[in-house]
């Protein structure tokens, strides 16, 4: 019954809202085409008098222009009464002639307005079909017969649930306070649980970081060794390329040797003449392996990227005079930035000083004195410094 009166009051409330939409601009939906046909026309005859307004200005203006430019007075007076003519023709009697303020408002009311109530109807009477809905059904409950005896029974079944209930909303507040007092013992119960498991779980993890230390450990170092190997091979083909380049330098084209192959674990390597076959080591001469030595060192400081200084001492002893001289014209020049060549006069004579003389920037001859039992230095080389 709250509910009918409730609803009833809110059908009251929409009825009135009826009242007031009809009070609007609401009843001009009945003539809402009329209206429409009457802003159409309006506007024909707003355009025509504005058209009227602006040929008034022009020929208003047309004294003015007829001073300045006689020449075209003619044609102008031409166009101007071609647009009057034209404006006649169109121009019907004026029916409303509606001022600008209620040409506005029509505007306003048809394009917007009446659109705006039409909105408001239909949400109002969506909602009065429900609330009516929803009466119906109330109506239809409140009128069913009512037993008086079952209601009776009915609500005896309530007083003892009711009853009921009291007594195990009591025995719940017990409950409630044992729960509380079980769940503070739980609490610290589990707060001591917790330090003895965090406790197991550092010692566990101290444990298990120590082992992946050691297995990372090893594992760096296999990659490592790895590495290194798989870098060694990569410099090692580069280097054997290197120094057999350099050799055939120092040798030229009576060189035995094709090319110099090194093993990238061990580091040997082993010549390889013009056929693929092995040349053996103790097949070379002293001086060919006196050059091979020297086409290494050389070969090491090109691959390094790096100009160290190169001292060479007595470095003709074991050659003979073609492998001097070509040790003397290209390797000497080319050895480094800064070369130190410790020689005798009998390496290094005044022909083979001739060759090397232009790329020598300093000479210095060690004479030892017999009297004072000491070597001094002296510039020059040899008989230019003695």
């Amino acid at each position: 019954m709250k509910r009918r009166i409730a609803l009833a009051a809110k059908l009251e409330s929409i009825h009135q809202e009826y009242i007031d939409l009809a009070a609007s601009e609401m009843p001009l939906l009945l003539v809402e085409d009329r209206i429409r046909k009457i802003s159409a026309k309006s506007t024909e005859e707003r355009d025509g008098k504005s058209l009227q307004i602006a040929i008034d200005k022009i020929s208003n203006s047309y004294e003015a222009y007829r001073e300045c430019y006689p020449d075209n007075a003619e044609s102008v007076l031409d166009f101007i009464s071609f647009i009057q003519k034209k404006a006649d023709e169109s121009t019907d009697e004026l029916v409303y002639d509606l001022s600008e303020n209620a040409y506005t408002q029509g505007k306003y009311l048809i394009e917007r307005r009446l659109e705006e109530i039409k909105k408001e109807y239909k949400n109002i009477f969506r909602t009065e079909r429900k609330i009516e809905k929803r009466l119906n059904e109330i109506e239809n409950y409140l009128a069913v017969d009512i037993d008086e005896k079952a209601i009776q029974k009915i609500y005896k079944k309530i007083c003892q649930y009711e009853n009921r209930k009291t007594e195990l909303e009591v025995k719940i507040d017990a409950l409630q306070k044992k729960r509380t007092t079980a769940n503070g013992e739980l609490m610290l119960a589990t707060s001591i649980f917790n330090k003895y498991v965090e406790k197991s779980l550092s010692e566990m993890e101290r444990n298990e970081d120590i082992n992946r230390m050691q297995i990372y450990a090893m594992l760096a170092y296999n990659t490592a060794g790895k590495y290194k190997i798989q870098l060694q091979r990569a410099k090692i083909s580069n280097l054997a390329e290197t120094m057999t380049k350099c050799y055939k330098k120092l040798l030229g084209k009576q060189n035995l040797i094709d090319r110099i192959e090194m093993d990238p674990d061990t580091l040997d390597y082993k010549y390889i003449d013009a056929s693929g076959e092995e040349v053996l080591k103790n097949g070379l001469s002293a001086g060919e392996k006196q050059l091979m030595v020297i086409a290494m060192l050389w070969a090491l400081a090109e691959c390094s990227n790096k100009k160290l200084p190169v001292i060479i001492d007595t470095p003709l002893a074991r050659l003979d005079s073609y492998h001097r001289t070509a040790l003397i014209e290209r390797y000497f020049p080319f050895a480094s930035d800064q070369t130190v060549i410790l020689s005798t006069d009998s390496e290094i004579n005044t022909e083979y000083y001739k060759i090397i003389k232009p790329f020598v920037s300093n000479e210095f001859t060690l004479v030892y004195d017999e009297n004072e039992k000491r070597s001094y230095v002296k510039n020059g080389y040899f008989t230019e410094a003695i």
